[in-house]
């Protein structure tokens, strides 16, 4: 996988930067754009770091997974971009929205977090959301 800082431009907006940064437990691929996080992979062995985070988002994202890693950070406190995490529909940005405000070490079900993202009768569709999720570390 080829992986680089480099912006570039699609429809007059910013596409993600893509970088793997490592951690005890691996590489992580995170993209971000200009309005935040909008990536983040979980760790997996042998991905090798490839470009290095340079804006300071980028080092935030980096330094603040470590941190949650090795237990050192409980929440993260990274700027999302809502409008990319949301390109499945406004339904999936709401359910991610409703899961990102769930406290630490608290759980729900499908059909709870349904009811937060105002639509109590999609536990099915909260569950496909999930399974979507692309910054599962960040909101889980």
């Amino acid at each position: 996988m080829k992986v680089s800082n480099i912006n570039h431009h699609e429809g007059g907006r910013m596409r993600p930067m893509s970088f793997i940064f490592s951690t005890a437990w691996g590489g992580v691929l995170a993209e971000c754009n200009e309005n935040g996080l909008c990536r983040l992979d979980l760790p997996q062995k042998g991905l090798v770091a490839q470009g290095v985070p340079i804006s300071p988002l980028e080092k935030e994202v980096a330094a603040q997974v470590r941190a949650y890693l090795h237990g050192e950070l409980r929440q993260f406190s990274l700027p999302l971009d809502w409008q990319v995490l949301g390109r499945e529909g406004g339904f999936f940005r709401r359910v991610y929205q409703a899961c990102a405000a769930i406290p630490f070490g608290h759980v729900l079900s499908y059909q709870a977090l349904a009811e937060l993202a105002g639509s109590p009768k999609a536990s099915r569709a909260v569950g496909q959301a999930m399974a979507k999720n692309p910054v599962t570390l960040v909101v889980p």
